[in-house]
């Protein structure tokens, strides 16, 4: 039985606690959505207002990852009412934020090509920081805009814009930096067996006859195709998670819905099949992805991780995109054609 190092415990631990608040969230955020009124007169904030992940809620933040949600943005949001930074620094524009997280992805690089463990461990803690300056560029440019605590995608904007090449910039940085780091160690892992159960063959074992791990055969060329392959679909899930949320806030908070379109909108947000929606995209959507990915480089098994992902991620992605478009058409269906106002010049 393998034993655990003292600092592999503390990190377990983490991660336990890290899940189990997760899961602690992921309930309380089942129990608002059940108790969300859709339409009504909706009353003005008092001046001490406190936003937390379930007040104002949209469908956007219901779909966004458990990092985004539950952690970057209340600190972010939490971080602007207690110092309201942006009334401090009103020059401070929200895409001068998503250059300076973008500036942070590149320090975070530097440190993940290194050697060291616990220097690529620095570099995940910048790239966290990155993570939170992503999540506040969108709380300066609502605060502003005076949306303060609204949590929406503004498309077609400027803003928009560069928020969506920085993350790709940002994504595209930390893969190039595992890329290099694995093809300087490509003699150590052709030396380690196969991570894959199909890349084994019968022989005998210690056990006696079996499946018998085969040396796996790694080149630059495999790492890069293997790393390719999870980026392209990680593109796919970004796009696929942002034209969904859209679609489902007009389609389910759409404020041209009749009265009893409106009873109709509480009852697909409500159902169980909404639920699963909405629960499975905050873990497969590129954001939800890249934090797992972050996490398992502190654990040092990205190459365990990338073997594995290169034929699980792009079915996953595939199949609940599928299931989606389903869901999202049978819920028109129901609900009826909802209008999105036109904004006046």
């Amino acid at each position: 039985m393998m034993m655990l190092s003292s600092e592999n415990k503390i990190l377990y631990f983490g991660l336990a606690t890290l899940l189990l608040y997760f899961l602690s969230m992921d309930i309380m955020l089942y129990q608002t959505i059940q108790l969300k009124v859709i339409g009504g007169v909706k009353l003005p904030k008092p001046k001490d207002y406190t936003p937390t992940p379930f007040t104002d809620l949209t469908v956007k933040l219901a779909c966004s990852d458990h990092w985004v949600h539950f952690v970057y943005m209340p600190s972010a949001e939490l971080f602007e009412s207690s110092t309201n930074f942006s009334g401090h620094f009103p020059w401070v524009t929200a895409n001068m934020v998503s250059f300076t997280h973008l500036a942070t992805a590149i320090i975070s690089g530097k440190f993940m090509l290194s050697d060291d463990l616990n220097m690529r461990r620095m570099g995940i803690f910048f790239f966290y920081i990155r993570n939170w300056l992503d999540a506040f560029d969108g709380v300066v440019y609502r605060a502003h805009a005076h949306k303060k605590h609204y949590f929406e995608s503004v498309r077609g904007s400027l803003g928009y814009l560069v928020d969506a090449i920085t993350d790709t910039a940002a994504t595209a940085i930390l893969f190039f930096a595992v890329l290099f780091w694995l093809r300087r160690n490509v003699s150590r892992l052709c030396k380690e067996s196969s991570v894959l159960p199909f890349d084994s063959k019968i022989g005998l074992t210690e056990n006696g006859i079996g499946l018998k791990p085969m040396p796996q055969v790694v080149t630059g060329k495999i790492i890069f195709f293997k790393l390719l392959t999870i980026g392209i679909f990680i593109f796919l899930s970004s796009g696929c998670w942002d034209k969904f949320v859209h679609e489902y806030e007009v389609l389910l908070m759409g404020p041209e819905a009749t009265a009893q379109q409106q009873v109709l909108q509480s009852d697909v947000l409500k159902s169980s099949a909404m639920w699963m929606i909405i629960w499975i995209w905050k873990i497969i959507c590129a954001q939800g992805f890249i934090e797992i990915f972050l996490i398992i480089i502190i654990f040092d098994k990205v190459w365990e991780f990338i073997c594995w992902m290169q034929y699980i991620y792009p079915v996953v992605v595939i199949v609940f995109c599928v299931i989606t478009e389903i869901h999202l058409h049978s819920s028109m269906a129901y609900i009826g054609h909802v209008s999105v106002p036109t904004k006046k010049s």
